[in-house]
């Protein structure tokens, strides 16, 4: 389906941003996730939702996109998605000029620091939330890792493969943060926003991989390592950790532009 998620297709679903959505609750039994976007992205977004929703009908899914505008063609698509599964989608507005000084490398784009904003974004009333990237790919029931205990933290996620990636940081261990489990109160309570922002501001010349650098940063100590199979990327790949994983993939990550 290339092509069809274009920058064109969003002039309709932009006009309706809000649709009355954004205080959505969910039961104790149902998942929420939150995804971030910019135009560059749509078509993945829409193949990690699918996949996490074939994976397991049996639930009911909240999901969050922050984004600065809509692509219409995704959402006539997840239309089609509510005959055989049950969901809702609420689209949360971000100006994508709030972050358009902060550094980026490579073929990354702003949309990478929207992860940082979620205690903002996301309804006051909401606890806990799945942060996933968009080239993601779920292969069995998320359940699992929505209720994992992370006892006091306030992420859980897992350790990279590559230690070194952390070396400039002082950080070790040093975590992906492609697919965050996140404990929003304590997100809240503990500043993250603010603290990432700051850290952003006097220590930019330090940063190679942004969102990530500065979760890693300012979450020192208060984070709690997940297994591996609910974000397999491309490192234990190369690393050939693959056969060492004790049960097959939750998630497959496609980070790393590989």
């Amino acid at each position: 389906m290339p092509g069809i998620f274009s920058k064109d297709n969003k002039s309709e679903a932009s006009r309706k941003f809000w649709a009355g959505k954004k205080l959505m609750s969910s039961s104790s039994t149902d998942i929420t996730i939150a995804y971030a976007v910019d135009d560059n992205y749509w078509m993945q977004l829409f193949v990690s939702m699918f996949s996490l929703l074939r994976a397991d009908k049996s639930k009911k899914y909240y999901f969050y996109i922050v984004c600065e505008s809509i692509d219409d063609t995704f959402e006539k698509n997840t239309r089609h998605l509510h005959q055989d599964f049950d969901f809702e989608i609420s689209y949360i507005h971000i100006e994508g000029t709030s972050v358009a000084d902060y550094p980026l490398l490579g073929t990354l784009t702003r949309a990478v620091y929207y992860r940082l904003f979620v205690g903002s974004l996301l309804p006051d009333d909401l606890h806990r939330v799945l942060y996933f990237d968009c080239d993601t790919v779920v292969c069995r029931p998320i359940a699992e890792l929505f209720d994992y205990d992370i006892e006091d933290m306030i992420v859980g996620a897992i350790v990279e493969a590559e230690p070194s990636i952390g070396e400039r940081l002082g950080v070790d261990p040093y975590f992906n943060s492609g697919v965050m489990l996140i404990d929003l109160d304590r997100w809240r309570t503990e500043q993250i926003e603010s603290k990432a922002l700051k850290f952003l501001e006097h220590e930019w010349q330090r940063i190679f991989c942004p969102d990530q650098d500065v979760l890693n940063s300012v979450l020192i100590g208060r984070w709690k390592q997940l297994p591996p199979i609910f974000n397999l990327h491309s490192s234990y790949c190369e690393k050939s950790l693959v056969e060492t994983l004790p049960a097959e993939p939750v998630i497959i990550h496609y980070c790393g532009g590989k």
